[in-house]
């Protein structure tokens, strides 16, 4: 009984005591306070009104040289067009158009070499071709390799690879309900 009496003491206790801030991959951030993600989205800490909860909030994208851009706008760097959207699902998606400058061969890829590889955002590997860079296929959270248009479970996380129209998503859903909702990263291929 005393157990029970206790319990419901701290309970109540717990109840009581307001959230100060939103805790986002071990670290604590206040209201309204922004931080990047996986390099490329930029996220906002939202404290509810009455200070028991918080929730976090993908408010835009992020360019490879930091410049922050809000949804519905377009930036262009070097020789990249980034544009900050959201995708028909509600995601927010950030779309890279590589276009070919004039200048020397070196800037067709940021300044990567012809036929090199490497990883960018953590999820996507890639390759600068002749055309510009493109996506070869995406890596789970781990470095596990997974084919463009295929899905592969690892950890009791279903990853998804899909290209489509010259755009590769990566999508990740807890076997059971979705998580990282706002977490997609979305690169244009055909270039």
């Amino acid at each position: 009984m005393s157990l029970l009496l206790f319990l419901c003491h701290y309970l109540w206790i717990a109840l009581l005591v307001p959230v100060f801030g939103c805790i986002y991959k071990g670290k604590n951030y206040k209201d309204k306070d922004t931080f990047i993600d996986r390099s490329t989205f930029v996220i906002e800490c939202r404290m509810a009104k009455d200070g028991t909860s918080w929730s976090t909030k993908v408010i835009g994208c992020r360019t490879a040289l930091g410049t922050i851009i809000k949804p519905g706008q377009k930036v262009n760097e070097r020789n990249t067009t980034y544009e900050c959207g959201r995708l028909p699902n509600g995601w927010l998606g950030i779309k890279k158009t590589y276009y070919d400058s004039n200048d020397k061969n070196d800037d067709l890829c940021n300044g990567r070499k012809l036929g090199e590889t490497w990883i960018e955002n953590i999820n996507l590997r890639k390759k600068c071709t002749p055309k510009g860079i493109v996506v070869n296929n995406c890596l789970t959270d781990t470095g596990i390799p997974i084919n463009l248009n295929q899905t592969l479970t690892f950890s009791s996380v279903k990853y998804r690879c899909i290209e489509k129209n010259g755009i590769v998503t990566i999508q990740r859903e807890r076997v059971g309900k979705q998580i990282n909702s706002d977490h997609v990263k979305v690169v244009n291929v055909n270039q």
